[in-house]
């Protein structure tokens, strides 16, 4: 998994450097190809943010209290939310990196080192590194369960990309940080379990 997660952080940054501009770019003319979808895609954007990811783990957490089966979960679903949460407050403000966004109106593209105003924060994806790690995690402990979770974060990395909130690379990068942070759930989860 280290290096699922290093591949994508390297297939990200080539994007970011290479490619970003020019697919969203490209994107942006043909929006109109997936007009019909764009409901659908605000609709997956919404439910991966992290209010709601927040509160469906809160609520599956106050489940484990009845349904023993659930309690498995309640660790690495608490790491992920903060240790995510964490990364993604601290790393959009370091790279403040454009959104789409300015680059589409304004051609304003790159990073501008520690900006807090909205445009600037690009990288990490958010929504697209919270609901990856905890995918990744469920997947280290359940791989059919982590397999949906999987398909149902690269839905919302997707949804993302395609309303111009996050470039292709923005969204590989915080799958590549997804995954890693789940190694590192996984590992002080047994590092927990094993001291008790």
């Amino acid at each position: 998994m280290i290096k699922i997660g290093i591949t994508l952080i390297i297939l990200g940054l080539i994007s970011i450097f290479l490619f970003d501009k020019d697919i969203t770019y490209f994107l942006y003319v043909h929006r109109d190809s997936f007009r019909a979808f764009k409901s659908l895609l605000k609709i997956v954007s919404t439910i991966g943010h992290y209010n709601v990811v927040f509160y469906i783990s809160s609520f599956l957490i106050l489940l484990s209290i009845f349904f023993k089966s659930l309690r498995k979960y309640v660790f690495i679903l608490s790491l992920c939310l903060v240790l995510s949460d964490s990364a993604i407050m601290l790393l959009k403000f370091i790279f403040g990196k454009a959104r789409p966004e300015l680059f589409l109106k304004k051609g304003i593209y790159g990073f501008y080192f520690f900006k807090s105003q909205k445009d600037y924060s690009s990288i990490p994806s958010g929504h697209t590194l919270l609901n990856s790690s905890i995918a990744f995690s469920f997947y280290l402990k359940n791989k059919k369960l982590g397999f949906y979770l999987i398909l149902w974060s690269t839905l919302v990395g997707i949804s993302r990309i395609l309303l111009f909130m996050h470039y292709l690379g923005d969204v590989l990068v915080s799958f590549g940080m997804g995954c890693l942070i789940a190694i590192l759930v996984v590992k002080l989860e047994k590092i927990y379990l094993s001291s008790l």
